[in-house]
């Protein structure tokens, strides 16, 4: 927005006129006494006799005192009074005190008029205001070559303001008129120069980010400081990233942090944000939760929507609190309230995942649609998966598709692939391998693990590609280096004593701890299994992995719940036994229930029981032939 000027207090407008001999004048500068010593019914009282008398600054001065109620109660309407009597003298401040009068009752059209007459004698505020009012379209039509024009005269006249203005026009490049960074920053220096604050702090940041003059960190340092030394705390902000990341000085995290507290004690509440994350990420020394929260909630207080939106995570996952969801939905709704996209992707992931909140997925699919108005992609992408999966609603590809679509035009890498995934598979689209493949690859050039290890298989297996293991390496090699389990697992079987590159069972090996580390089911069950031959006690941690995680497909499920058994059994363990049949029952298909009831009924057949009448309650035949004879004996 541009700013406008505003004549200060009827104080600084006594001192501003010089005092000649004659009644009206000592009146006058009896009444700049008395303001002095802060008796300001008695000043006014002397401005009226001086203003009864026709003396046109204290008309003013006396305005200005019923207008902002200084030792009377504020009325505009005789604020009115006395600024008119100056006006209709020609009096240049008295016209543009009217016009600021009707400028702040929003009375645009009076304020334009008053202000104009001011200008046209060079009264340095009036060009600056009615530049503003032209420039906002307020009182008329909005004009902004001729806002231009009077901003530029009250630039010649050494005005501040009016340089910020221009600054700020050229800047964002208003409707019609064309973004200009070197102007911009031009502007932005003379306002600099003439010791505006924001102006320094404008400055400071193009110079930081080289936005119309060429970058110099220690240039912008220079800005920030003097306009941090003024008290913008925005600029004891930007100090402090300057600190933080050591761009034009050495990196110093104490003074950051010094920088980023006084930029939170003066109102910036990322100053505390940027200290959260400092201390949560234990960036400069050991991390602390407890303090990262707490400079969080200052600056969540403060308004800053990132600060509600890491309290929020801290709240889901009990760092540095306690663990507290619905205080996590409250901060999250607040971040989301201030535009923070990020804020309703999580929320809808907690309400997805049911996480601490009773799991719904309409909800998060609302949450994932505001993200999605926001802006967000991974927020489009999560609302085209509820759609195409059915998660809570009935399915429908179309509209999985066309959020898919959204989230790939803004760059969502997930979106781009589960593109490719409907193009292979024919799912709303017709099938279409080409198509499939130039979306994996454009997601894998955003290094998606999932589009690269798709590649890999693709590659591996020469579908709608001819077989390229090497190709299949590469792309298997880029997802694991970037952490995918999965990867890894397809390079522990490629690099195996059957696979296509043996390379030892060292290696091989690497890459399956590596990829059981990363929690892929598949490596993690083999991975016991080895070390269950080798006798390693390690094989009934890996074993239970799988076990508990909860995403391992049914098949892998059912085979480390009979490893468990086994081991259990081997170690007499009745009651990790029972507690695994308890499980089990919900967990896995009757007839892993029922190789349960086998593995365990002849040493302990009361712990087998629960095992078999779960797999006879959900009919499965042999269980059910097993327990009637049971029963009969």
């Amino acid at each position: 927005m541009p700013g406008r000027t505003f004549i200060p207090c009827i104080l600084l407008l006594a001192l501003a006129a010089s005092v000649r001999c004659g009644e009206p004048e000592s009146l006058r500068a009896k009444a700049c006494a008395l303001m002095l010593a802060g008796h300001e019914s008695e000043a006014v009282e002397a401005y009226r006799a001086a203003a009864e008398q026709g003396d046109t600054n204290a008309e003013i001065a006396l305005g200005y005192a019923w207008l902002d109620g200084e030792g009377v109660p504020a009325d505009p309407e005789t604020a009115r009074h006395w600024f008119a009597r100056a006006a209709e003298k020609g009096s240049a401040r008295g016209q543009y005190a009217l016009g600021y009068l009707f400028d702040r009752t929003g009375e645009y059209e009076l304020a334009r008029r008053y202000y104009r007459l001011a200008a046209e004698q060079g009264h340095i505020p009036a060009l600056c205001n009615l530049g503003v009012l032209l420039e906002n379209g307020d009182g008329g039509p909005a004009d902004i070559p001729e806002a231009v024009r009077l901003y530029q005269a009250a630039v010649d006249q050494g005005d501040e303001l009016a340089a910020l203005n221009l600054a700020r026009l050229y800047d964002s490049g208003a409707e019609g008129f064309e973004r200009d960074s070197a102007a911009a920053a031009h502007y932005y220096r003379i306002s600099a120069r003439r010791n505006h604050p924001d102006g320094q702090y404008a400055f400071g940041s193009a110079c930081c980010h080289g936005d119309g003059v060429e970058q110099d960190y220690a240039e912008a340092r220079r800005w920030f400081r003097y306009a941090a030394a003024a008290g913008r705390p925005e600029a004891m902000l930007a100090l402090g990233i300057l600190y933080r990341d050591g761009k034009g000085v050495d990196q110093d995290y104490a003074a950051a942090r010094r920088w980023f507290r006084e930029a939170g004690e003066a109102g910036e509440g990322a100053g505390f944000t940027s200290l959260g994350i400092l201390d949560y990420n234990g960036t400069d020394r050991e991390a602390d939760f407890t303090a990262a929260a707490r400079n969080f909630r200052r600056g969540a207080e403060l308004g800053d929507p990132r600060a509600m939106l890491y309290l929020a995570e801290c709240c889901r996952d009990g760092d540095g609190v306690e663990r507290d969801c619905a205080k996590a939905v409250e901060w999250f709704l607040r971040a989301g309230d201030e535009k923070e996209a990020d804020a309703y992707q999580s929320l809808g992931r907690l309400y997805f995942d049911g996480d601490g909140v009773e799991r719904d997925c309409e909800a998060a699919l609302r949450c994932f649609e505001r993200g999605a108005e926001l802006g967000d992609a991974a927020s489009m992408t999560m609302a085209g998966y509820i759609h195409d999966n059915a998660c809570g609603v009935e399915r429908n590809r179309k509209l999985g598709f066309e959020w898919y679509s959204r989230g790939a035009e803004a760059g969502d890498s997930t979106a781009i692939f589960n593109l490719g995934i409907m193009y292979e598979n024919g799912e709303y689209v017709e099938k279409n391998l080409a198509e499939a493949l130039r979306r994996y690859r454009q997601s894998a050039r955003k290094k998606n693990i999932h589009a690269l290890c798709r590649l890999g298989q693709l590659y591996l297996n020469g579908s709608g590609v001819p077989a390229d293991p090497r190709l299949a390496l590469r792309c298997f090699s880029e997802a694991a280096a970037l952490g995918s389990g999965e990867a890894a697992y397809e390079l522990y079987r490629l690099c195996g004593e059957e696979g296509a590159f043996s390379a030892g069972p060292r290696l091989a090996r690497r890459w399956l701890v590596r990829a059981a580390d990363a929690e892929n089911p598949a490596a993690q069950l083999e991975l016991g299994r080895q070390l269950k031959e080798e006798k390693s006690p390690e094989a009934e941690s890996r074993f239970a992995a799988v076990w508990n995680h909860k995403g391992a497909a049914a098949p892998l499920l059912s085979a480390a719940c009979l490893e468990l058994a086994g081991g259990y059994l081997a170690a007499g363990d009745i009651e990790k036994a029972g507690r695994l049949i308890e499980e089990a029952a919900a967990r896995v298909p009757p007839e892993t229930l029922y190789e349960l009831y086998r593995v365990f009924r002849r040493k302990y057949p009361e712990t087998a029981r629960p095992a078999l009448e779960a797999a006879a309650a959900r009919k499965h035949q042999p269980a059910v032939r097993e327990l009637e004879r049971l029963r009969k004996q």
